[in-house]
């Protein structure tokens, strides 16, 4: 028996059901298992939930979700069904093997292998928020839609969230999967479902989706610096100043403009490109040339007249952002959730970063704050986050490099302990009570303090 919401007929139980040995529910749909393990579904067919596959066999469990199906077969592997859309939870993982159970939620799969290891995707299932607890030192971070890179100090890059493996759909194509060959890098990008790095010799790698190409690095390219990744096309800027685009031009963003000047970022949107020339001015192109809110158009590639010089870009989704030279930040284009309302309070920054519908900044004083959407609690910066020195904005989820800890010892601020902070330690050399220099607190700046000195003498700890 079934009781409750029938507007897709999920109430309807089918007359020749018969006897069963489970049964599930989940939004338009209901489901059971026959005795003999053979799967039935009814309720709504809009996306095939309802057309259990012929192969299927016999079953031990099913799980229903919002459009899609769920079904564990007796041998242990896992089948699904109905929609997919961009969620990719009917896409199941090439390497799951046997499981012991499994859940549907409302556009996610979840399984739970033999061993005891758990394997979910679709919406948001993906895991990019959750930071390896083996990820080391960090100099740069990148944030796909549902994925995250990180550039570890040694020039290895990492990689988690969705892409862990080649489901044959989205959002999984292998993204987060690093390419044998990589090596030490020195820059990262990510994309809705591409991943990017320039290694250390200059030369740009493309992993992840191939669908338009993007993967297909121009074998001429030569040298790069600089790279973004945009919705099924990359944008790479030359150690010359010179840009080259790849990949999707459904709406002109690859089409580089003439009379570009040299530049010195760039950076891409879902179908716009935008690069900051070497004289602080902005040229964008691609979807947003005009302000009409039709195909894309929302004016995201339309540079304020007002602009002036800037020192760094982030592009979201539809809209733009610009760090301008004194520290202020401006945003424009699709606003539908306030990411381009700059809050009035934010004071001078010294880095941004674009979300799909997020704005984030790093403050001179190495605070963070995010604005727009926020219904994953990408917005709600962690209270005890402290100070970071670079920031990163995904999808959905945001992420930051936390600031390391002052170095008591590098006195001038250098960076590293050297000469410059012994010569301090000699001119304070005698009582000193409260001095920077009087590192042990002794109340006089003495051998103590010198030893302090030359025992982290080099890089800053």
């Amino acid at each position: 028996m079934a009781w409750g919401e029938n507007g897709a007929l999920q109430n309807n139980v089918p007359g020749t059901l018969g006897a069963c040995k489970a049964i599930a529910a989940g939004f338009y749909n209901s489901a059971a298992l026959k005795e003999d393990g053979t799967a039935v579904v009814w309720g709504s067919n809009g996306y095939g939930q309802r057309t259990v596959p012929a192969t299927l066999g016999p079953c031990k469990a099913i799980a229903v979700g919002n459009f899609h199906v769920v079904a564990l077969r007796d041998d242990g592997t896992v089948v699904a069904w109905g929609r997919t859309n961009h969620y990719g939870q009917t896409f199941v993982p090439s390497n799951l093997g046997a499981c012991k159970s499994i859940a549907a939620g409302f556009d996610r799969s979840v399984a739970v292998q033999e061993t005891g290891t758990v394997f979910n995707w679709g919406s948001y299932a993906a895991g990019q928020a959750i930071v390896p607890a083996t990820l080391g030192g960090c100099k740069a971070i990148a944030a796909g839609d549902e994925h995250s890179l990180a550039l570890q100090a040694d020039g290895t890059v990492v990689a988690w969230g969705a892409g862990k493996f080649s489901g044959g759909g989205p959002p999984n194509y292998s993204q987060s999967v690093m390419p044998a060959t990589l090596g030490a890098c020195k820059a990262i990008a990510a994309g809705n479902w591409n991943s990017a790095a320039i290694k250390e010799n200059g030369t740009v790698v493309v992993w992840g989706n191939n669908e338009q190409g993007q993967n297909i690095v121009p074998a001429n390219l030569g040298a790069c610096k600089d790279v973004a990744v945009g919705a099924y096309y990359i944008i790479a800027l030359k150690d010359n100043g010179s840009i080259v685009t790849w990949g999707n031009n459904g709406y002109n963003q690859l089409s580089v403009p003439a009379n570009l000047g040299e530049c010195k970022a760039v950076a891409a949107g879902y179908i716009h490109s935008v690069v900051l020339q070497e004289d602080g001015t902005l040229r964008a192109w691609g979807a947003g040339t005009t302000n009409t809110g039709l195909q894309y158009n929302y004016g995201q590639a339309m540079i304020p007249a007002n602009l002036g010089p800037c020192k760094a870009i982030a592009a979201g989704g539809f809209y733009t952002m610009a760090l301008k030279e004194d520290g202020t930040v401006v945003a424009w284009g699709d606003n539908q959730y306030g990411q381009c309302n700059v809050p009035a309070t934010l004071g001078a920054c010294k880095a941004i970063a674009a979300g799909t519908e997020h704005a984030v900044a790093l403050k001179e004083d190495g605070t963070v704050v995010a604005w727009g959407d926020s219904e994953f609690g990408q917005c709600s910066v962690l209270e005890d986050l402290g100070t970071c020195s670079a920031i990163t904005a995904g999808g959905y989820h945001t992420m930051a490099i936390k600031a390391p800890a002052p170095c008591p010892t590098d006195l001038d601020g250098s960076g590293e302990v050297d000469g410059g902070d012994i010569g301090m330690i000699l001119l304070d050399f005698g009582p000193c009570g409260g001095c920077p220099t009087d590192l042990d607190g002794s109340g006089e700046v003495d051998g103590g303090d010198l030893g302090m000195v030359l025992l982290e003498f080099g890089a800053c700890p």
